[in-house]
């Protein structure tokens, strides 16, 4: 072999080497930034587990067909949106499923412990009609918001249903619940 030969062999070696370590990289790279989200998004679902935990709490004391609270969560995940699901109910225990928008492994699954009583999530959306308002209460949050995020907590039979406000509740809307003039049909 020539000089030339072994020089671009040993070239195209040492570009096929610096190439593996770049996808190496790469790769260590994405790992860690998943793992990210899936740390900053349990913090979001467990944030709201706790709202959903302590709204259901205040709702069990107090006499009100309805309780609101309102919670504070991040508006998005390493840039990116989420969402987090009610499901369950039927006797089942409620999960809060988190997911990150566009990423399929991270999801995140969240049991609140409620104690004693039936507490069920509402099932898809349910309307709320407070005088002349309707409020629409759903079993999900989508991330980025541009209004409030509450947990409603709404008495039906021995059972309470539990969902979230995803809207900006003016002082009409507020005081409209806060009097009890509210019916959605439960």
């Amino acid at each position: 072999m020539t000089a030339v030969a072994v020089h671009v062999m040993g070239t195209l070696a040492l570009v096929a080497v610096s190439l593996a370590v770049i996808v190496l990289f790469q790769n260590i790279t994405s790992y860690y930034g998943l793992e990210a989200e899936r740390v900053q998004l349990s913090e979001a679902v467990e944030a709201l587990g706790r709202g959903l935990v302590e709204a259901v709490a205040l709702h069990t004391m107090g006499e009100s067909n309805i309780t609101l609270l309102e919670v504070k969560l991040p508006p998005d995940i390493s840039g990116k949106g989420y969402t987090v699901e009610l499901r369950g109910g039927d006797g089942e225990a409620v999960e809060l499923v988190g997911r990150v928008v566009g990423v399929s492994l991270a999801e995140v699954v969240v049991l609140p412990n409620f104690g004693e009583g039936v507490v069920e999530p509402v099932n898809e959306s349910l309307e709320l009609t407070c005088g002349s308002h309707v409020i629409t209460v759903r079993s999900r949050v989508t991330m980025p918001s541009r209004g409030a995020v509450y947990v409603a907590v709404l008495r039906a039979g021995d059972a309470q249903l539990v969902g979230f406000i995803q809207e900006r509740l003016g002082r009409e809307e507020v005081e409209a619940i806060s009097s009890g003039a509210c019916s959605w049909g439960g």
